[in-house]
């Protein structure tokens, strides 16, 4: 467990300090965002519109940017949902469920801050139960 943990820190480093991968994050992570916030384009959508521009990139860049367009249009989507009732892809049907109703009680700013709170506490459970669960293919 050690040694895997070792690599994961090493990767982590990898990513953080290429400026490539930190551009291609950053980059991908506000397409996605918007893409997710216009109701229509889903987060699968954005992910497929992306993989054309990634064949020129490394691999484990393209995949930062297919991940990070992905989870960001996720969470995107849930804007739309919260304000308008329209959710932005498949995932935030819930979300536009309780969500517009915060907002038609004045109270959008919270309903935001909530799914902005638990889209980041999702993330980050997801990615420890990647972790210790699937250690080899993380």
């Amino acid at each position: 467990m050690e040694y895997h943990l070792i690599n994961i820190y090493q990767a982590f480093t990898y990513i953080i300090t290429n400026p490539l991968n930190m551009g291609v994050l950053i980059l991908a992570s506000f397409i996605g965002l918007l893409a997710g916030a216009t109701p229509g384009i889903t987060s699968v959508a954005i992910t497929a519109i992306l993989l054309p521009f990634t064949i020129w990139l490394p691999p484990e860049t393209a995949i930062i940017a297919l991940v990070a367009a992905y989870a960001s249009a996720v969470f995107g989507g849930s804007v739309s949902a919260v304000l308008f009732r329209i959710p932005g892809s498949t995932e935030n049907i819930m979300t536009a469920l309780d969500g517009y109703e915060l907002t038609k009680a004045g109270k959008s700013g919270l309903a935001l801050m909530l799914t902005r709170f638990y889209s980041f506490l999702g993330g980050l459970d997801r990615r420890y139960y990647s972790v210790v669960l699937h250690p080899d293919i993380s």
